[in-house]
């Protein structure tokens, strides 16, 4: 079942629709109509108003999706699923089903690259390209020691249940506040930061898809055991760098999660892969340089060979 929402999207731009994915309604925003598709993957604590900047750059080329995942955004948010890996995963399969998507460019940053790398990596037919930045695309013994120190004990501090559980729980609302703001070089409006903390206004939401789920806290340099959060990037890891499916690797300066020495050390590790950089930003990419980062996709996107 496919639907409308009754309001259109935050600032006014696009259409809200929803579809019913495995039991759930999946918000999504589209714009545009020209085949292959762009899927577009946010990352934590945001959703597909993330790309409300970008879009406008791709859509005149291609038909251009904006998801919200399950348990962000306008989607619904069950309390009786587990917010793990394989759960984001399957419900992106199923979405990609729902919507008859093929010969996809998936672009993602943060928890949407982690999703959507190991379902691309599971369907590699279905891919045509893959778009990544400021996320965790090499194995994590790699990736955690190539994050800025900052970050690193800040991973270390939400391994803390007393503090996780305080700023998720008990403070969740500043924290998302907080993360937009840290993780942003330019200083985002109330009105910006209202509309990332609506979807998290529930407590029992924010432990769920937060505390429970694959977040800040789930991050860790070694795998714990097979079938965890680590061993799965370090599955898919290990497929891209063997792929060549063309790949654009974009990052800012300074960068939280891609510098431009992981970029460097990615060209020469990964077949297929150029990398691009779109000047200062900080995490969240999309809100810092939207304008260069919807070019840098367009153009990699328009130089793809015919499929």
């Amino acid at each position: 079942m496919m639907r409308d929402s009754e309001n259109n999207f935050p600032d006014g731009q696009f259409k809200s629709r929803y579809i019913s994915v495995g039991g759930a309604m999946i918000h999504y925003i589209e714009s545009g109509t020209h085949d292959p598709p762009i899927l577009l993957l946010h990352g934590i604590p945001t959703h597909s108003y993330i790309w409300r900047k970008v879009i406008p750059h791709l859509s005149p080329h291609a038909r251009t999706i904006a998801v919200d995942m399950i348990g962000f955004g306008r989607s619904d948010k069950p309390l009786d699923i587990t917010y793990d890996l394989p759960t984001y995963t399957r419900f992106l399969e199923e979405f990609i089903a729902a919507l008859d998507l093929d010969n996809l460019t998936i672009v993602g940053m943060d928890l949407g690259l982690i999703v959507g790398l190991n379902y691309a990596m599971n369907h590699k037919e279905k891919i045509r390209s893959l778009v990544i930045f400021e996320g965790f695309f090499q194995p994590m013994n790699i990736a955690y020691k190539n994050l800025p120190l900052f970050n690193r004990f800040s991973l270390w501090l939400m391994k803390n249940q007393r503090i996780s559980r305080h700023m998720i729980l008990d403070d969740g609302l500043h924290m998302v506040e907080q993360m937009m703001n840290t993780a942003t070089l330019r200083k985002l409006t109330q009105d910006e930061i209202s509309i990332y903390q609506e979807p998290f206004r529930d407590g029992e939401v924010r432990r769920k898809v937060w505390f429970e789920g694959v977040g800040p806290r789930a991050i860790k340099q070694t795998s714990d055991h097979p079938g965890d959060l680590v061993d799965l990037i370090n599955r898919y890891s290990e497929k891209l760098s063997k792929s060549k499916i063309p790949k654009l690797l974009i990052y800012g300066e300074p960068g939280m999660v891609v510098s431009k020495k992981t970029a460097e050390s990615a060209r020469t590790s990964i077949p297929n892969l150029v990398t691009r950089f779109i000047g200062k930003g900080k995490h969240f990419l999309p809100e810092d340089e939207p304008d260069a980062l919807g070019k840098a996709i367009a153009e990699f996107y328009l130089g793809l060979p015919d499929t």
